[in-house]
């Protein structure tokens, strides 16, 4: 997503942050005023990824004011819904896990043709590594991730950081490894 996309996202996920931590579903339509059908539907991995890149991307102090009260506005919805937050971030951690896991198990079927997705698709990684501090405990999560991460590694080709220069200082090298190279071709 771009930085206004991002923004417009944020926008619109905090106003309806709250109905969507009491509801069942996990992918959240957005339905605002002034929403279209590009916004991406809300769930919690999406809205700290569009919230990291926001911040990265705010070049003016006006851009990172808002920003900054977008975040603040997000923080308190989070803090006052603490356990429905906890229970929907448990529950799209494993979507996600699901989604890299199927990345991952068609690259190494085919890795000419999956290789190339990888700067797309390493976003479910992000999102898990988003996602895992808002867990009540990530004791039962982390033996998967670390399978996943082992996976990973055997493919992966460390380099560059793979993403919009202008998102590198959201994504340290040493937490966000992953961004810092490809897969083999």
């Amino acid at each position: 997503m771009n930085t206004n996309k991002d923004l417009r996202f944020l926008q619109a996920a905090v106003d309806e942050l709250e109905d969507y931590l009491q509801s069942s579903e996990l992918f959240w339509p957005l339905s605002g005023h002034g929403v279209t059908s590009d916004l991406p539907r809300l769930t919690l991995g999406g809205l700290f990824l569009a919230l990291k890149r926001g911040q990265a991307q705010a070049v003016s102090a006006g851009g990172r004011a808002q920003i900054q009260q977008l975040q603040t506005r997000i923080e308190h919805v989070l803090m006052t819904h603490r356990a429905l937050k906890e229970k929907k971030a448990a529950r799209e951690l494993h979507s996600r896990l699901h989604q890299w896991s199927n990345f991952l198990r068609e690259y190494q079927h085919d890795p000419d043709t999956h290789a190339g997705a990888y700067r797309y698709e390493v976003r479910w990684r992000v999102m898990v590594s988003l996602l895992l501090p808002h867990l009540a405990t990530e004791i039962h999560v982390r033996p998967a991730v670390d399978d996943l991460d082992a996976v990973l590694k055997a493919f992966f080709l460390p380099g560059e950081f793979i993403w919009d220069a202008a998102l590198r200082s959201a994504f340290p090298q040493d937490t966000f490894w992953y961004l810092y190279g490809l897969l083999k071709n």
